[in-house]
């Protein structure tokens, strides 16, 4: 058997009369907000809504701030929340604005109160339905005494409790209220401030942060050093902490400037502009020396006295590399393997210029017989050709030796260029030589000198051994300037008496007296 509500309740309207209240709704004017017609509509749906919060003794559980109204100190029946974020029951809300806009009491007691945020107006405070819901759901037990009955809140609202039940499988969409519209939405404050003082951590992996929602929203977010960012030059996932040195030395999409040329160009082609770069540092292989702008590089070739050069005999067949500093020392050593060189090329030459035939007498006239020929030719077209191939052999012969000729006198000078640098290194060596003679010389005078300081300083040492050794004993005499005139004073009594001021080891001066 049902155990019917213990409570007082109120009829609801009848259809007709909720009729009527649509049919006043659709004929307002034009000038009304759909907001003012969804308060208006959910002030005249109910009779609850003229009877204020219900009994703090009717919930089940433990009373939150939430839930309470701000007027009547009850639970919020239909909740009106205020613009500056507080719940009161619309039968308060109405009641306590009935006589014109009022200050929030309770902004002023958080304080909090700010304008106009925290004047309460029945034309600006909107049904808080999310608390309405969120009342609704609460277990609740009757306050009757002696009533066992035990619901939810909005069953306690109901009629009876197979009302209750039929409306708990019902959906709860209800028009207008369930139809979104921004211009109908509102900041919730209450919420608001209820969500601001809540814990909180740092939900980025590694950080130890710890506060309030507000704290987290105004200093900490979008600024954890351990937030994962995305870079945007190569969209790489980084730490916020380690976005600097990203961008400095990891991005592969960073724009560099080149230190030597200040060209601008992308991390990606760094390698390749480094070796175009024509003030880029090279290093000679020969000399060692660094830091050579690569566009000077090849006048410090032709300078350096390192590199390696083939010796200038290479063409008649010397097939030395030497350094550039010690090419004038290979030429002085080599010159008679050079002369032999030449030799030899020049008696190569000489063969290709004669060739294997041979010149002969032939009835009193020159004709060339190479070996292939059986017999001199005869006649005039036999000594033309004969002739023709004289004159072009002649004439290379010619220019061969006019060339080993030019390089014989080339050498000549090298030697005789030679033999004056090694005349002026022998005169050096010898001023050299009597330089450090002398230096020798000199150092050896020091040298006795000093022997002769440590002997003087060593006797030096003994006799003052000797001295603090020795003591002596005897007189000694107190030199007095003046002496007669002084005694005469003395005597007369114009002058004290002569007398030592101090003492002597053996005795002491007599007076004058």
């Amino acid at each position: 058997m049902e155990m019917g509500v213990c409570f007082p309740w109120t009829p609801p309207r009848s259809t007709d009369c909720i009729r009527k209240s649509q049919t006043g709704r659709s004929s307002r004017t034009a000038q009304a907000s759909p907001v003012s017609d969804l308060k208006e509509g959910m002030a005249r749906s109910s009779p609850l809504t003229s009877l204020p919060g219900m009994p703090r003794e009717l919930l089940a559980v433990p009373m939150e701030p939430k839930y309470l109204c701000l007027q009547c100190r009850g639970v919020l029946r239909k909740p009106f929340q205020a613009q500056c974020g507080h719940r009161f029951c619309v039968h308060c809300l109405t009641q306590l604005t009935s006589s014109g806009p009022k200050p929030c009491q309770a902004c002023q007691q958080e304080a909090i109160f700010e304008e106009p945020q925290s004047i309460l107006k029945i034309s600006d405070a909107f049904p808080d339905n999310a608390a309405r819901r969120e009342i609704d759901s609460l277990p609740a037990n009757c306050p009757n005494e002696g009533c066992s009955w035990k619901g939810k809140i909005k069953e306690y609202e109901l009629r009876d409790l197979s009302l209750a039940k039929r409306v708990s499988r019902e959906a709860i969409f209800e028009e207008p209220q369930s139809i979104l519209k921004i211009s109908d939405a509102f900041p919730d404050n209450a919420a608001r401030r209820e969500i601001d003082s809540l814990p909180a951590n740092c939900p980025n992996e590694g950080c130890s942060w710890k506060g309030k929602i507000k704290e987290y929203e105004e200093g900490h977010e979008g600024k954890c050093e351990f937030e994962r960012t995305t870079c945007e030059a190569c969209h790489a996932v980084i730490l916020r902490k380690d976005q600097s040195l990203h961008n400095e030395r990891e991005c592969e999409e960073r724009t560099l400037n080149c230190k030597y040329c200040k060209v601008t160009f992308n991390f990606k082609q760094i390698k390749a502009h480094d070796e175009v770069c024509q003030r880029f540092p090279v290093q000679c292989k020969d000399c060692g020396k660094k830091k050579i702008p690569r566009e000077k590089f090849p006048d410090h070739v032709l300078s350096c006295v390192k590199s390696r050069t083939a010796c200038s005999f290479g063409v008649v067949g010397c097939s030395a590399v030497v350094e550039s500093e010690k090419r004038t020392d290979h030429e002085q050593s080599s010159y008679l393997e050079h002369l032999r060189l030449l030799l030899d090329e020049v008696g190569r030459l000489r063969q290709q210029a004669d060739g294997p035939g041979e010149w002969q007498e032939d009835s009193g006239l020159g004709l060339y017989r190479a070996p292939e020929e059986g017999a001199p030719l005869a006649g005039s077209g036999g000594r033309d050709v004969g002739g023709a191939r004289g004159a072009q052999a002649g004439d290379l012969l010619v220019k061969k030796v006019a060339a080993l000729e030019n390089i014989v006198c080339v050498l000549n000078r090298e030697l005789e260029r030679t033999g004056l640098t090694l005349e002026a290194f022998t005169r050096q060596h010898h001023l050299d030589q009597e330089k450090i003679d002398g230096l020798s010389n000199k150092v050896r005078q020091l040298e006795r000198t000093i022997n002769m300081r440590d002997l003087q300083l060593a006797e030096t040492e003994g006799t003052l051994r000797e001295l603090t050794y020795c003591t002596y004993d005897g007189v000694f005499i107190w030199k007095i300037t003046e002496f007669s005139r002084r005694r005469q004073e003395a005597l007369a009594g114009r002058a004290p008496p002569c007398s030592p001021q101090r003492s002597t080891p053996a005795s002491t001066a007599t007076k004058c007296a």
